[in-house]
């Protein structure tokens, strides 16, 4: 199929997929939520990582232990950081609500600033494992998802 095909048997299923998605993206915020107990946090946490990750040059090669060796890989890496101001731009989130909330982060042992007041992701063991263990059920969802809407749309 392609993309135009696709698009077109979503608007055709609309309601449905939509709801696939509210499922998907309830679920995501509910879990973080509960992990961060704030979803500003959330979003904060998940700019600094983001940007972590598309700075980083990581060629990973098979299939195997592949999201458990991107993790690793990523937090070996020496990435040049994000600063508050930027995440403020990013989030829509007050500047001073930023700062308070990085330094929960850095409380937290999650994220680390340099000298130059750059932010980087800095996971300790048990943070790590539990953030991956939230992302493991974040991209099990997202499967849920992506395989009802597809089996839907490829029914009609």
């Amino acid at each position: 199929m392609d993309r135009t095909e696709v698009s077109k048997l979503i608007k055709n299923n609309f309601s449905f997929c939509w709801y696939q998605f509210f499922k998907f993206i309830f679920s995501y915020c509910y879990r973080w939520r509960k992990y961060f107990g704030d979803l500003e946090i959330m979003l904060i946490g998940i700019t600094i990582a983001f940007n972590s990750v598309t700075t980083a040059s990581i060629k990973l090669k098979g299939i195997e232990s592949y999201i458990d060796k991107w993790r690793e890989e990523i937090l070996q890496n020496n990435i040049r950081g994000i600063n508050a101001m930027s995440i403020s731009e990013i989030t829509g989130i007050p500047r001073p609500t930023v700062i308070r909330k990085i330094n929960y982060l850095i409380k937290l042992n999650m994220v680390e600033m340099d000298k130059n007041k750059l932010l980087n992701i800095k996971f300790n063991n048990k943070s790590y494992k539990e953030t991956s263990e939230l992302q493991n059920e974040t991209i099990n969802d997202l499967g849920i998802f992506i395989t009802r809407t597809f089996n839907q749309i490829n029914i009609n």
